[in-house]
């Protein structure tokens, strides 16, 4: 039997061991210890800025020496963003946007006809407003968008078979849920928009959510309803506009026809979310719960492919607030997610390093307009756990040069790469 992270409660039709596996890890049930690693276990390559070879001013691109393609028996890539969309993070949010092509484009250079997966997922589950209302082309001020009457009011959905009225989440209390039409918390198992819980452990969610936009047919505006659930895929940018993913899919594919441009849309996820930002639990979900057949992420991980997690973030994943659990057990549930193989998953991370000597980073203000960020020794050494784990401070100035390095992480482990059966 298949257990939900969230809710604890059977996931139909879902039969993943290891993601059972990792349910019961982030509920708080540890699993035998795993056999001993063979190498010193930790290879991070991106402490600080100064350390791992970045120039905190430089605005070049990084010299970094990539091997000539290598047609290798790893061609498959799903590459997850966990993007931090509070207040502070206009400037990092642009930063990471700007680094992204040449990021891809080394990781074409160095690996012959790959095959990706993209998705971007945020630290809470604050959707993006409705898209954008047509322009008057005429002058007639109509937008002749449809009618805008959608039978249903306080935010109901009126083309869902469990829909809510009034529905409100919850994404900064450790124990909040969603309550979608119902009382007491209880489990709606046949809505097509779930009940989502913001960072609880006994939550209440929706195991029968299919991912997709809901509406009504009167022609009123579309709603995201696995916006509302953590770890799903983003299909839309800040300001409600759609981005060009595949119809039902939350990520890109080698059928997207401009992969940067449709990054720069998926990234930009905007500054208006929850301050209690829960980056690993959002991680855990988006590779686990949401990845179940009709569920948001559906089709997003493979088997055979190898994991590329970048996670970005101005503040720490806090202890009893935020995610739950902590370092160890936040690597178990990652590895369970591609059958215990650690080798598979390449582990990046953009974070605070106030609290480190040659921290780059200010204190974290927010008076100022959240200015610097706060440290984050949980994050780090979550991250540096992978064998393949780097990270940098997300206050460089460039963070180019250190998704340049990263292409290297991530030839050698496809060169490595050994999918299962």
């Amino acid at each position: 039997m298949t257990w939900s992270i969230l809710s604890k409660d059977p996931l139909r039709g879902a039969s993943r061991p290891a993601l059972a596996l990792a349910a019961a890890m982030l509920a708080g049930c540890r699993p035998p210890a795993p056999p001993p690693e063979t190498d010193s276990g930790t290879t991070s390559t991106g402490t600080t800025g100064p350390e791992s070879g970045q120039d905190p001013d430089s605005t070049g691109e990084a010299i970094v020496d990539l091997p000539p393609p290598l047609d290798m028996a790893c061609q498959k890539i799903d590459f997850l963003f966990v993007i931090d969309n509070s207040g502070s993070m206009s400037d990092e949010q642009e930063r990471l946007i700007d680094g992204f092509p040449g990021f891809i484009a080394g990781i074409e250079a160095s690996i012959a006809q790959y095959d990706y997966h993209l998705m971007v997922v945020t630290v809470d589950t604050t959707p993006p407003p409705p898209p954008p209302e047509p322009e008057d082309t005429d002058g007639s001020g109509s937008t002749d968008s449809g009618s805008t009457d959608s039978g249903s009011t306080g935010g109901s959905t009126g083309g869902s078979t469990g829909g809510a009225t009034g529905a409100s989440t919850d994404s900064g209390s450790t124990g909040g849920s969603t309550d979608s039409g119902t009382t007491g918390g209880s489990t709606d198992s046949g809505s097509t928009g779930g009940s989502t819980d913001s960072g609880s452990t006994g939550g209440s969610t929706d195991s029968g959510s299919t991912g997709d936009d809901s509406g009504d047919d009167t022609g009123g505006p579309m709603i995201d309803q696995c916006a509302l659930e953590f770890g799903a895929g983003r299909i839309a940018a800040s300001d409600g506009s759609p981005c060009m993913l595949e119809e039902g899919q939350r990520y890109a594919d080698v059928n997207t026809e401009d992969l940067t441009s449709l990054f720069e849309c998926v990234a930009d996820v905007g500054i208006h979310g929850s301050g209690s930002e829960k980056p690993i639990w959002s991680m855990a979900q988006a590779l686990t719960e949401q990845t179940f057949p009709g569920r948001c992420n559906d089709g997003f991980l493979r088997d055979d492919a190898i994991l590329v997690v970048t996670i970005i973030t101005d503040e720490e994943d806090d202890e009893g607030s935020d995610s739950p659990g902590g370092p160890e057990i936040w690597k178990d549930v990652v590895v369970a997610a591609k059958h215990g193989d650690e080798s598979a998953v390449v582990m990046l991370g953009l974070v605070g390093d106030t609290d480190l000597e040659d921290g780059i980073c200010v204190p974290f203000d927010s008076m100022s307009g959240g200015d610097g960020a706060q440290g984050a020794p949980r994050l780090r050494q979550f991250i540096e756990s992978f064998s393949r784990g780097s990270w940098a401070s997300v206050c460089l100035d460039d963070f180019a040069p250190f998704f340049n390095a990263a292409v290297i992480d991530v030839g050698e482990a496809c060169e490595e790469f050994v999918p299962p059966g």
